[in-house]
């Protein structure tokens, strides 16, 4: 059963008050998923936003057949699935459970008809999105340049900038 203190653990919901987090229970469903099971795929409408309560989900891009690259691991506290309350259309990545994992889903719908109905939970909620978003942004943007660095054309003007 979720109750109010289990969702004041996670850092997109820690600054409501229980008030608050009482409001957002009656959209909240719990939901396991096993090793390899996909939750959604890129581009799906983007209608649930889901909080990792155990386990780790995967969140991968498929480059090709045979390639698929993870983009990042998520961990117990951490909030996905973003799009469903940005009002974007679809996912932007493949999210995928790596071994037993529990998750909470909340439904984006209800979840934005409770922004427009308390603006503060609302206003609270988005802040700290936004603050996952920047994070993620921020780990995406050294993960791209630890990646570029090591490429050949890189590395050869390294070693033209480093020669006397």
């Amino acid at each position: 059963m979720i109750t109010s203190e289990i969702l004041k653990n996670y850092p997109i919901l820690e600054k409501l008050t229980h008030e608050e987090l009482e409001k957002i229970i009656p959209l909240c469903h719990e939901v396991h998923f096993e090793e390899g099971q996909t939750i959604y795929k890129k581009e799906d409408t983007a209608e649930t936003f889901f909080m990792v309560q155990s386990g780790l989900v995967l969140m991968e891009e498929y480059l090709h057949k045979s390639m698929t690259v993870t983009v990042g691991t998520l961990k117990p506290g951490a909030a996905f699935g973003l799009t469903a309350i940005l009002g974007n259309t679809g996912y932007s990545l493949d999210a995928v459970s790596a071994g037993s994992t529990e998750l909470i889903m909340i439904n984006g719908a209800g979840l934005m008809n409770l922004f427009e109905k308390d603006n503060t939970i609302g206003y609270k909620m988005m802040r700290a999105t936004v603050t996952i978003i920047q994070d993620r942004l921020a780990q995406r943007t050294q993960q791209f340049i630890r990646s570029i660095a090591t490429h050949p054309d890189i590395y050869a003007l390294q070693k033209e900038d480093s020669s006397p």
